[in-house]
């Protein structure tokens, strides 16, 4: 069942630092970066994905057997955590999203690219500042 979370966020003069750090089980295998003309609005989850939108908004409806909840990714804080498990259309896409869709691998799943996934040695944690996003 996906879960929506709050990313820890800490502020300064300098701006705003938010952590993605140990939120999902396994290793990030692709982390992509969608604007509103790419974002597909209808997937079913192979692997774990945790979407989150560094500008604008969208919402997602995610689907688990007879659960169907909804959720508002309208913050850089905001992160949706989405199982395996879990369809989910994403809709309600403001013109100026950027929305970074990071996916993970769980240790015991054998994919046909394992060659590009284990050819990557990626950090443990993300860091996002935001002057990155706003020019500053």
């Amino acid at each position: 069942m996906a879960k929506l979370i709050a990313l820890n966020t800490f502020r300064s003069d300098a701006g705003v630092l938010t952590v993605f750090e140990k939120l999902i089980p396994g290793s990030i295998i692709r982390v992509s970066c969608l604007s509103q003309e790419t974002i597909r609005a209808q997937e079913k989850c192979q692997n774990w994905k945790a979407p989150i939108c560094l500008m604008g908004n969208c919402r997602v409806i995610t689907e688990s057997g007879d659960c169907r909840q909804g959720f508002a990714l309208t913050r850089p804080s905001d992160c949706l955590i989405l199982n395996p498990s879990d369809d989910h259309q994403i809709h309600s896409i403001s013109d100026d999203c950027l929305l970074l869709l990071i996916a993970y691998q769980l240790p015991i799943k054998n994919y046909e690219n394992q060659q590009v996934a284990t050819n990557y040695h990626l950090p443990d944690k993300l860091y996002f500042h935001s002057s990155a996003w706003s020019g500053g």
